[in-house]
C-alpha cells in the first residue's frame, strides 16, 4: 500500500514506477534513504575546515529536522521529485534569503550524492526557484534637498547640528535625542 501511495504521489502507477526503476542504470539503483544522505552530507561538511559550527547546526535544522520530517526520513532519494523540493522551499518562508539558503543546501546535498557518493545521476534539485531578494531602500535626501533643509534651519544651529549628526554620523535617532545641546 505504501509503495502504491508513493508512486501515486509521483503521478504514476506501481507498474510504471517499477519499470522506471528497472530501466535505471545499476549504479543509480543503489538505494539510499533521505536520512542516510543527510547524515553523510553533514558528516562530510563537518570534516571540512571552512564550515563553521553554526553552519553545521543550520544544516542539521534545515535538512534533518525540516526536510526529513516533510518528505520522510526513510524515503528513497530516487523517489524524491523536484515539485516536492520546490514546495518545501516555497513553504519555508516568505523571506527570499531563507528560501535561497534552503535551495542552496538542498542542491549541494544532491550534488554531493551525485559527485561524491555516485548514487544518483540526475539531481532533482536542479532549477529550484526562490523569491527574489529585494533590499529595502530607505528614503534619503538628495543633495539639493539636504542643502535646502540646512538653509531653512540656518538660524537654529542646534537643529542643524542634530540634522547633520543624524544624516552623516551614523548615530541612531535615540542616541542623538539623548545628546545635550552643549555636547554637540
Amino acid at each position: 500500500i505504501a509503495v502504491k501511495q508513493a508512486f501515486g504521489e509521483l503521478g504514476m502507477t506501481p507498474e510504471e514506477g517499477i519499470a522506471q526503476l528497472a530501466a535505471m542504470p545499476k549504479r543509480e539503483r543503489q538505494d539510499m534513504t533521505l536520512i542516510e544522505l543527510v547524515d553523510s552530507f553533514i558528516a562530510d561538511r563537518r570534516d571540512r575546515q571552512d564550515c563553521t559550527a553554526s553552519y553545521i547546526s543550520h544544516l542539521n535544522t534545515v535538512l534533518k529536522k525540516k526536510l526529513c520530517a516533510r518528505l520522510g526520513a526513510d524515503r528513497s532519494i530516487h523517489l524524491i521529485s523536484k515539485p516536492e523540493l520546490q514546495a518545501f522551499v516555497d513553504d519555508a518562508s516568505d523571506n527570499g534569503t531563507t528560501q535561497l539558503n534552503y535551495r542552496n543546501y538542498i542542491r549541494a546535498m544532491f550534488i554531493y550524492a551525485r559527485d561524491s557518493l555516485e548514487v544518483i545521476e540526475e539531481i532533482p534539485a536542479r532549477g529550484l526557484r526562490h523569491k527574489k531578494i529585494r533590499a529595502h531602500v530607505r528614503a534619503i535626501l538628495d543633495i539639493a534637498e539636504a542643502t535646502d533643509l540646512f538653509q531653512k534651519n540656518i538660524n537654529f544651529p542646534e537643529a542643524c547640528a542634530i540634522l547633520a549628526l543624524r544624516a552623516f554620523a551614523g548615530l541612531r535617532s535615540s542616541a542623538v535625542a539623548r545628546l545635550e545641546p552643549h555636547e554637540i
